[in-house]
């Protein structure tokens, strides 16, 4: 058995647009880390160069294939990735955090929602967890607890599964839960009109996002001539506000760009920003790019 891997998982018609993402979803991943294998089980045959290996699904009709593919995985520490997970850079510190942790996983900050676990016990002090990025470790607790997700899940026969996940390892278990940062599943927002779409906002000071969570890309619809290229990563700055792009552009290429560079676009970036607040990060600016 491999020590890592990253594992994928899709189910439909090979042609379905949902495929193809998920072919885009590991070209970012070999790009930024090309020696940890990608493994993506399917309910359809598939072949692509940044996928090592397909595993055909027990359950080709289950609809969350996710957690078929955590039980299964090769990988003594695995990640799992949703379909619209976008590596802006190396993340495997992950598989790190695993050899003391049974799980790492992003806390949204969202409570008593549709995905919080307020259906198994009422209102919840518990931030939910977002398994779109989803860090496991091959220990005896980590799988009982993903065969409970599994039992579970499929007997409520529940549309999302992130209520049961999040019971499970907020109340009926005393895991080992490592709480990942929001650099390792930032999402990206669609919005209202459904025609652009924008970042929330995050301090230009912080770390980098290692990893964008494209949420609800699929909506918009004049993505989706490139959502079915399979042949190219996801593209989708274009889409952005003009805001959002100025600060995703902060975030594209950072090993590439000399410090006098990122200055100059944090600068441009911090114009939209009121002058107070921009006066302050200037001064900061001067003291990280003298």
């Amino acid at each position: 058995m491999s020590k890592i891997g990253f594992v994928l998982a899709v189910t439909g018609q090979s042609s379905d647009m949902i495929f193809n993402m998920a072919c885009k979803t590991a070209m970012g991943l070999k790009a930024c880390m090309p020696d940890i294998p990608v493994h993506l089980f399917s309910s359809e045959e598939i072949a692509h160069p940044s996928i090592d290996k397909v595993h055909a699904l027990e359950n080709p009709n289950t609809r969350r294939p996710k957690i078929e593919a955590l039980i299964r995985s090769e990988f003594d520490r695995t990640v799992y990735l949703d379909n619209d997970i976008h590596a802006m850079s190396d993340f495997s510190e992950i598989f790190e955090t695993l050899r003391s942790f049974d799980f790492a996983i992003h806390p949204n900050g969202l409570a008593n929602t549709l995905d919080s676990p307020k259906s198994f016990w009422g209102k919840s002090p518990y931030a939910t967890y977002n398994s779109g990025v989803f860090g496991v470790s091959r220990s005896q607790h980590a799988m009982e607890i993903l065969n409970q997700w599994r039992d579970r899940f499929e007997a409520k026969k529940w549309s999302v599964d992130q209520p049961v996940l999040n019971a499970l390892l907020h109340r009926d278990y005393p895991s080992k839960v490592a709480n990942l940062p929001k650099t390792h599943n930032f999402m990206v927002r669609k919005t209202p009109t459904r025609e652009r779409l924008y970042l929330p906002m995050y301090s230009p000071l912080l770390s980098p996002p290692k990893v964008f969570h494209l949420s609800g890309i699929t909506l918009i619809k004049d993505l989706h001539a490139t959502l079915r290229d399979r042949s190219k990563p996801f593209e989708f700055g274009h889409k952005l506000t003009q805001e959002s792009r100025l600060r995703f552009n902060l975030y594209k290429d950072l090993k590439a760009k000399s410090a006098g560079k990122r200055r100059e676009e944090l600068e441009t970036y911090l114009k939209y920003w009121p002058r107070p607040v921009r006066k302050m990060y200037i001064h900061h600016i001067t003291r990280v790019f003298p």
